[in-house]
């Protein structure tokens, strides 16, 4: 990096106080009285303006300064061989990236740093922000990741690993297998972080106190001739099924019933408030049966190109099917 200790930048202190507090019309006017400011370094750190503008988060100073700013230029990595996308991805901030990449996708196969990482690897690496990685993994070429290029594809799927996004991992290691035993920049293959990560295997510890209270009580029965006992084993799923759509039934029958008398006979004269409590109070009980009581998994809701580029296998052998793949790659080396 460059000695900058010498260099005076007193004369860009009110155009970084204009950038930090999201005032284009000061950049602007400060940029047209000194046109080389736009892409001259601005502080000690080495920082340009678009450098200051991403880490302060102001996205209307980024998207001015990204349009008016040659591709070259975008996608050409700082002193710290860093890129503006590259910075993006390090703070997960999704629509500052949008811009960058809706005027150059080069970014996108740049590395990053002295290990050559691309900014997905960044994300998914520095980031804790899981939407950030898949919004740049659903545009990065897939061939950025393959086991030639660098350290890159074994990092993304040990870092996916251990974020537990194993739908990404498990997508990766389908098109290139041999990432299973090659080693990322910290010298760790995916086979050792699956291996660390306990979460990663059905036990009584994961589950809430009630289920664990079954999962402890409940016989394990013969498990070789199929015979093991289960919460759910006591009813055929014909008949469990049937119980739950009676029990809804009745429950909605009760609920009508109820409403007749308070409207009818009790002389209630608020329909609408007792219709908006209702709707209240099922949300409040759905969310405690979801998130405290786990009675049924949570379910999210992901755009259609989300949808077609993970969901090519079912969430819930996600990580019986990655360890199938790694085990598969381990014999064949």
């Amino acid at each position: 990096m460059k000695n900058l200790a010498g260099m005076n930048f007193r004369q860009y202190v009110p155009l970084q106080k204009d950038i930090n507090k999201g005032n284009w019309d000061g950049v602007d006017k400060f940029i047209k009285k000194d046109q080389e400011a736009e892409y001259s370094k601005i502080s000690f750190l080495g920082d340009t303006a678009l450098h200051t503008a991403i880490f302060a988060g102001r996205v209307n100073i980024v998207k001015e300064l990204v349009n008016r700013m040659p591709e070259e230029d975008l996608n050409k990595p700082d002193d710290i061989k860093f890129t503006f996308l590259g910075y993006c991805a390090l703070i997960g901030n999704i629509e500052m990236a949008e811009c960058i990449i809706g005027r150059s996708r080069g970014g996108l196969s740049i590395g990053n740093g002295p290990k050559k990482i691309i900014p997905v690897v960044v994300a998914l690496n520095y980031c804790p922000e899981i939407k950030m990685v898949e919004y740049l993994y659903s545009l990065t070429p897939l061939q950025q990741l393959s086991p030639g290029n660098g350290l890159n594809g074994a990092t993304f799927i040990t870092r996916a690993i251990y974020a537990k996004a194993f739908d990404m991992a498990l997508l990766l290691l389908q098109s290139y297998p041999d990432l299973a035993i090659a080693k990322d920049i910290y010298g760790q293959t995916p086979v050792l972080a699956l291996a660390s990560i306990s979460s990663a295997y059905p036990g009584g510890n994961q589950l809430i106190c009630w289920k664990q209270w079954i999962y402890n009580t409940t016989p394990p029965g013969d498990v070789q001739n199929n015979n093991a006992y289960s919460v759910g084993s006591y009813f055929s799923p014909t008949v469990s099924t049937a119980l739950i759509i009676a029990s809804w039934y009745l429950s909605n029958i009760g609920v009508l019933l109820l409403n007749k008398y308070l409207l009818s006979f009790h002389g209630y004269r608020y329909p609408i408030f007792l219709t908006v409590l209702h709707m209240i109070s099922c949300s409040a009980y759905s969310y405690a049966s979801i998130n405290f009581l786990d009675l049924v998994p949570l379910q999210h809701i992901h755009s259609k190109q989300y949808q077609n580029r993970f969901n090519r296998s079912d969430r819930s052998s996600s990580i019986s099917d990655a360890l199938d793949a790694i085990a598969r790659s381990s014999i064949h080396h």
